[in-house]
């Protein structure tokens, strides 16, 4: 770029050149100065940050940089308190500075001062999850309970990541499933999430069922499959009464779940196979067997669907299907399923066992499953055990140790209370 200075004289062409150079110098002596400035401001040497807090004095990063070195570094709270009281001057909504001046507080043994500034540091910046959970320790650390769990529940709300670990410190320090409910544990389905993961690896599932009437009260939508795996895990833990009151809970709200409830007289679920397999609740179970195969096959006594096993020279004990049935305790009860095989060879049959889910006291051992191409019933009728409230239903084995080759269908099973005679 040229610039012309026509018409004018040369006093004061000479006047304007040494103001332009004078502005050219003042500008890169700033460039220089803020370049100074910045190198110094990320190191680590405090020699370095003093002389970069005295070109920028009123860079607030500075003063706090400085502090930072001091506190970590040299262990001089005293020093780092005062510069970063000079940062927070500059600026005091930057979260950062008031928790360093917060642990700057607690090396100088000022409790009061570290709680201000904790307080300082949320107000600044109450979304943030690392500054929520650090006042959240502080106010556990202090005794105040309730604070801490209000500020964890910022943490589990604005980062699902954290949520579990946010909450597990909550229930470790509680133990108390409604209380969590009312002030630590965020009121949608990621929050409900997390608490139920941390009621199951804590495996303290008597306040599973809590959980799940304070999320159906506060009408929080839970996801079908998180609900079935709380369900599920009451089940295996001998709390029938609770996985059942989930069980009926999610077909409420889920109308394709219902095809998992019992129909009519008929106690057991999907008795003919023809719903998908779910593996879990009171649906069946299946826990794989070497040298068995099960498979859904088209072949069937009735509808459109049949269990079909493949024993392949398998020695097995249990082929590994099952399903957990609420009964009352008490009544007498008739079991039936139909059964057909093909080429089934071994000395050690098949029968139906029916067995107290909680004790494991067998209450029916069914006939032997013999060999038949056409579809025959195998049927008993046994008495529940006088506190027996759910049944365990599945296959065993008498002489496990041989071999069993050949392929099975199952259809059609049914479990209902007798008439009284």
């Amino acid at each position: 770029m040229q610039i012309e200075l026509t018409g004018i004289g040369l006093g004061t062409q000479r006047a304007i050149g040494a103001g332009i150079l004078l502005g050219l110098l003042g500008f890169c002596g700033l460039a220089v100065r803020d370049f100074r400035g910045q190198s110094w401001l990320h190191s680590s040497d405090p020699s370095g940050l003093e002389r970069s807090a005295a070109i920028e004095p009123r860079n607030s990063d500075v003063w706090d940089a400085l502090a930072d070195t001091e506190l970590f570094a040299g262990q001089h709270a005293e020093a780092a308190r005062a510069d970063l009281r000079r940062a927070i001057v500059l600026n005091p909504h930057d979260s950062r500075y008031w928790l360093d001046l917060s642990m700057a507080e607690r090396l100088l043994g000022d409790s009061a001062g570290e709680r201000q500034a904790m307080a300082s540091a949320v107000a600044a910046d109450p979304t943030t999850p690392d500054v929520n959970w650090q006042a959240a320790t502080l106010a556990l650390a202090d005794g105040d309970t309730l604070a801490a769990l209000h500020r964890f529940r910022s943490v589990a709300q604005f980062d699902p990541d954290k949520a579990v670990a946010a909450l597990d410190l909550c229930w470790r320090a509680t133990e108390d499933i409604a209380l969590l409910i009312e002030n630590a544990v965020p009121p949608d389905g990621n929050g409900y999430a997390a608490m139920l993961a941390v009621l199951l690896q804590e495996h303290r599932l008597d306040a599973v069922e809590p959980w799940w009437d304070a999320a159906l009260e506060k009408h929080i939508v839970i996801p079908t499959e998180m609900a079935v795996v709380a369900a599920n895990s009451l089940l295996l833990s001998h709390r029938g009464a609770e996985a059942l009151h989930i069980w009926h809970g999610i077909a409420e709200h889920d109308p394709a779940f219902r095809e998992y409830l019992r129909r009519d007289d008929n106690l057991m679920v999907n008795p003919g196979f023809e719903s998908e397999l779910i593996d879990t609740g009171f649906d069946w179970h299946f826990d794989s067997a070497d040298g068995v195969r099960v498979e859904i096959a088209s072949e069937a006594r009735s509808g459109k669907r049949s269990l079909r096993f493949e024993f392949a020279a398998a020695r097995v004990a249990d082929p590994g299907v099952a399903q957990y049935v609420p009964v009352s305790p008490g009544r007498i009860y008739r079991v039936g399923f139909y059964a057909k095989t093909e080429e089934l060879l071994s000395a050690g049959r098949l029968h139906l066992l029916v067995e107290d889910a909680d004790t494991g006291a067998p209450l029916y051992y069914g006939d032997e499953i013999d060999n038949s191409s056409f579809w025959k019933e195998h049927a008993g009728v046994f008495r529940t055990a006088p506190h027996a409230h759910l049944l365990r239903i599945h296959l065993v084995r008498t002489q496990s140790a041989l071999l069993i080759s050949g392929r099975l269908w199952l259809d059609d099973f049914s479990l209902a209370e007798a008439p009284a005679k």
